[in-house]
């Protein structure tokens, strides 16, 4: 058996020391976009690391499952790794999905983002547009091709394209109209605590920390994310309250005027190991589970998220000198999506949208904008690939489970009739669902807080403080 092992570690080095990689397949419960009948190589954490002192020009987008730009981009992609495969072990096409590995050092801005590195240049990339065809690349790589390997016959014609198998899934399929709508929207609307605090924990702990560098615009736009989650969370813990404090605080307190998202990404494990502000998180999504993982998800949460701050902020109108301004939610909810959200896409779709309203002041102005800009973006990928088939894109909420939020009117001067939405019927309705009370919570038990409630029981209340501190110090 030692034998045969070290025939295996010897084979393995060899490989290295040619230059060629051995692929090595991604765990069978990793969420990916491509599968083996690909020609796209699936990176992991570890694997990545060796394209530095690989000879082979490795192609690689970096992506996020979730990301409807990156889910948009995979035939794209597909069709660049068929064209290019005539040329392996020279050139090899990649992918590695952000949300499941680690990125931080790559510097990755936003999803997709397109790099070529350089053979035997520990590590030199250049990064391509993601909006270009699939020729484009294609040209680009073999530009790169006659710079580093100038024997190879580049004169074949374009495009070298494998023909796409029965086999081989799309990327997601259509909806059928009718059907799947109908079953939609026959559904309640709820929202479930854990969705909520599936979003900041993945905001805090994957999605922020892909940004290099934080200096002020991006530090502003943290403190008054994180000051907005402490102040306008639902049923916040106070584990997760005092998490949130802690991470809000520590920029002020070392005195930094920037930070990397590695140091940032530190501190929330630090805090998270001390005070434990997810141990009553459930591990998947609930009402925001998709009907498979590249579905909903995260941006899913995400909105709750925001929607839960909008209708849970104090009622106040802040003013400066008498003027009204920006509610402080919407600002934390532009600032997050302006400087963290990773999607390319979705966000400058988002901004797009905010810069043609006028933004919010009170509390009903800023429940009704966040509305519209989410009814906003469902108009715009109803009907997308990116749909989950599942759960179709409608103008919200259902006219059966609000039908006095929209009403239709005609209208002399047009001829037409015309939807007028009731704004009070609308924020009512947002307060209804994302209110604290009417929020579903799970039933998980944090046992720490269990043994904790276990031991002051059976004690005399004289000793109960010391038994906490010695438990739980």
């Amino acid at each position: 058996m030692k034998k045969i092992l070290s025939l295996v570690t010897l084979l393995y080095s060899v490989f290295l020391t040619q230059g060629y990689i051995i692929d090595d397949p991604l765990p069978a419960p990793t969420v990916a976009l491509y599968n083996d009948n690909d020609n796209v190589i699936e990176l992991t954490t570890e694997s990545i690391k060796q394209i530095g002192t690989d000879k082979s020009i490795w192609m690689v987008e970096f992506y996020k499952h979730w990301c409807g730009h990156c889910q948009r981009f995979v035939p794209t992609w597909r069709i660049v790794a068929d064209s290019l495969k005539m040329y392996e072990p020279h050139i090899k096409v990649a992918a590695i999905n952000c949300a499941t590995q680690a990125c931080e050092d790559y510097m990755i801005q936003g999803t997709p983002t397109i790099r070529i590195f350089n053979p035997r240049n520990i590590p030199y990339w250049s990064e391509l547009p993601s909006d270009w065809s699939a020729q484009l690349y294609v040209t680009n790589a073999k530009s790169v091709l006659r710079r580093f390997y100038p024997e190879i016959n580049m004169n074949s014609p374009y495009p070298v394209v494998v023909p796409v198998t029965t086999a081989r899934p799309p990327v997601t399929t259509k909806r059928p109209s009718n059907t799947v709508k109908v079953t939609y929207e026959s559904k309640p609307d709820k929202v479930h605590q854990d969705d909520i605090e599936k979003a900041i924990q993945y905001a805090l702990t994957t999605e922020i920390p892909m940004k290099p560098h934080m200096h002020y615009p991006e530090m502003s736009a943290l403190y008054k994310f994180l000051d907005s989650l402490i102040k306008n969370t639902p049923n916040l813990k106070e584990k997760m309250k005092n998490f949130l404090i802690s991470l809000r605080e520590w920029p002020q307190i070392m005195g930094f005027t920037s930070i990397t998202g590695k140091q940032f990404k530190e501190r929330v494990k630090e805090l998270e190991e001390f005070y434990k502000p997810f141990s009553q998180t459930a591990e998947d999504f609930v009402y925001c589970k998709g009907s498979d993982p590249q579905f909903r998800g995260y941006p899913c949460s995400l909105w709750t998220l925001f929607h839960a701050l909008t209708v849970n902020a104090e009622s106040v109108v802040f003013q400066n000198h008498g003027m009204a301004v920006v509610n402080p939610v919407a600002e934390a909810i532009i600032g997050y999506v302006d400087n963290f959200f990773s999607c390319k896409d979705c966000a400058r779709h988002f901004i797009s949208a905010a810069l043609t309203m006028i933004y919010p002041y009170s509390d009903k102005d800023t429940i009704f904008w966040l509305y519209t800009l989410h009814n906003e973006a469902n108009r715009r990928l109803a009907g997308d690939t990116t749909e989950d088939p599942q759960f179709p894109k409608i103008q919200w909420p259902s006219s059966k489970n609000c039908p006095q939020c929209v009403t239709e009117r005609y209208n002399y001067m047009t001829g037409r009739v015309e939807r007028v939405i009731q704004f009070q019927i609308v924020v009512d309705y947002m307060k209804r669902i994302y209110g604290e009370e009417n929020i579903e919570m799970n039933n998980l038990i944090d046992e720490q807080e269990s043994l904790k409630e276990s031991c002051l029981a059976t004690i005399p209340i004289t000793q109960r403080e010391q038994c906490n501190k010695l438990m739980f110090p």
